[in-house]
């Protein structure tokens, strides 16, 4: 009997584990064990992990630009309607996304005012992206602040989800955090590739697909995607393209996946489930989907 009733388990948790977050929410006021199973961290696992496996479930958060009191979530395969989600009432003055990671978003609230460290103000002040550290099953965020006041140094710092504890220091990929950088502290254009190591707490550079920066080359942003670091790039202001990184450190690995030209603003945020088109964000506002096959919006 005991085998039977496993083995029942086994099979809800194998069918539960198809269905998408608005079937498992309606199917968590079903019964007390399902509200147990579905809430459970195992089955959280292994539905994250085969969401991720097959390239499931994945939505889009879209934070409108006027009365910031909720966004809205849009599926991967639709970009037609969306459904609105509200802010708690802490977060309804002023807000942005910083970052998502496995389904969970960190919000950033504006101070009202200037922000004061240790009695003095920094030049600049803002949090990373986040992300999920596989070696401590934890999220972390870093937060990154400059002062240049009495002398010019740079402080890093990592929360972890798991306790209110700083570890001491924008993507997370291979257990490290990666943004963009620049080696003079006055430079206008960043130039490096910096990461920072969750396991080992060690800095370290990642190469760039160029021997030089320069030549009115941008590095504009640092993202991950289908789990490959990917580098956007802008050139005489209104040409861009994507790189991707096919392996990890490697310079030459660098390739790029599409080009973009007549554009003030681009923002790659995620592939089709297909893996042939990219969708983007084109003037601050637009949403369009970019077929790197064929070479057309």
């Amino acid at each position: 009997m005991a085998s039977l009733m496993l083995l029942t388990l086994d099979v809800i948790i194998d069918v539960l584990i198809l269905l998408p977050l608005k079937s498992l929410q309606r199917f968590r006021c079903a019964s007390k064990s399902f509200h147990s199973i579905i809430d459970g961290q195992d089955f959280v696992k292994l539905h994250l992990n085969r969401s991720l496996e097959t390239n499931s479930n994945l939505s889009l958060i879209i934070l409108p630009f006027f009365g910031r009191t909720s966004f809205y979530s849009l599926s991967s395969g639709s970009l037609d309607c969306g459904s609105k989600i509200n802010l708690p009432a802490y977060f309804r003055r002023r807000h942005d996304v910083v970052s998502s990671c496995n389904g969970l978003l960190a919000l950033k609230n504006y101070p009202k005012g200037s922000i004061q460290i240790c009695g003095s103000e920094p030049s600049l002040h803002g949090f990373g992206p986040f992300g999920y550290d596989v070696g401590c099953d934890d999220y972390k965020l870093d937060r990154v602040i400059v002062f240049k006041k009495p002398e010019y140094h740079t402080e890093v710092t990592v929360y972890s989800l798991k306790t209110t504890d700083t570890e001491g220091m924008e993507h997370l990929l291979m257990g490290a955090l990666h943004w963009l950088a620049n080696q003079n502290q006055d430079a206008k254009r960043n130039n490096l590739i910096l990461a920072f190591n969750l396991k080992s707490d060690r800095f370290y550079q990642v190469p760039t697909p160029f021997a030089d920066v320069g030549l009115g080359r941008m590095l504009s942003g640092l993202l991950v995607l289908n789990r490959c670091l990917s580098l956007l790039c802008q050139y005489q202001q209104q040409d861009w393209d994507l790189r991707v990184m096919k392996e990890y450190g490697v310079k030459d690995s660098w390739t790029t996946v599409f080009k973009y030209s007549y554009c003030d603003s681009v923002i790659p945020l995620a592939y089709s489930r297909t893996w042939d088109k990219v969708l983007l964000e084109m003037h601050g506002s637009n949403l369009c989907w970019y077929n790197i096959v064929t070479l057309e919006v």
